[in-house]
């Protein structure tokens, strides 16, 4: 990547939402997808928060959300450290507070103008509290995870992100988390200065978890369609 010497090129970052509303059984949505990432010389800086609230007459209140902050420095032959922690609030899955925190060594596989795919493996440790009976939570489990982005192709913008965890300290508990975005720009501002910062994105996000809390799903997921604009990115 680039090195850009001032400090707001190395800023990137995108804010979207999305809104839903039928007259069918008093239907509301609002979703919305946020990033932020600053770029150094040798180490990446990252934070993105999702969320979810739907209500629906005669359901419960359904929110979802989802943050995290990431940290990677690169290491030699194109490894790299990683830092990253995230909190996860679930009502599908009944959590209340997921807090996660993740450190390992990830190796860049393939990095050019067009296209970016690294893996890490690495450890986490886990905290959770549920709004359901089940008692809190705490668990380091294995983790291994890959992102693949591809970027400059045209209008379109793709990226996706999965980790699979494996419990250290609780008997074969086994978890996923995977998040995927496809991004069209939107090309309608020809003379304007938001050339190819106006965009709409699709993003889903699934969460797996073959113990989950008492009471809840194993499998929580989430697909959305925004609008946005976005910048540097």
């Amino acid at each position: 990547m680039e090195y850009k010497s001032s400090f707001l090129q190395r800023l990137e970052g995108s804010i979207s939402l999305g809104v839903n509303i039928t007259k069918a059984r008093d239907f509301r949505s609002l979703s919305t997808v946020n990033r932020l990432a600053y770029n150094g010389k040798n180490y990446k800086l990252g934070i993105r928060y999702d969320a979810l609230a739907s209500s629906q007459q005669s359901t419960e209140l359904i929110q979802r959300s989802d943050g995290s902050f990431n940290y990677s420095h690169d290491l030699p032959r194109q490894y790299f450290s990683y830092l990253s922690t995230s909190l996860l609030s679930n009502t599908e899955q009944r959590i209340d507070l997921r807090w996660s925190t993740q450190l390992g060594l990830g190796k860049l596989l393939i990095s050019n103008n067009q296209l970016d795919w690294r893996i890490i493996l690495g450890a986490n440790y886990n905290n959770e509290q549920f709004y359901s009976e089940s008692p809190d939570r705490e668990s380091v489990e294995a983790l291994l995870g890959t992102k693949f982005e591809i970027f400059n192709i045209g209008d379109l913008k793709f990226y996706t992100n999965a980790k699979a965890y494996y419990s250290l300290t609780e008997t074969d508990r086994f978890r996923t988390d995977f998040k995927t975005d496809l991004r069209y720009n939107i090309k309608y501002f020809k003379n304007s200065n938001l050339t190819n910062k106006m965009f709409i994105a699709t993003s889903f996000t699934l969460n797996y978890d073959n113990k989950p809390a008492n009471d809840a799903s194993q499998i929580d997921y989430v697909f959305t369609t925004t609008l946005g604009i976005s910048w540097n990115d």
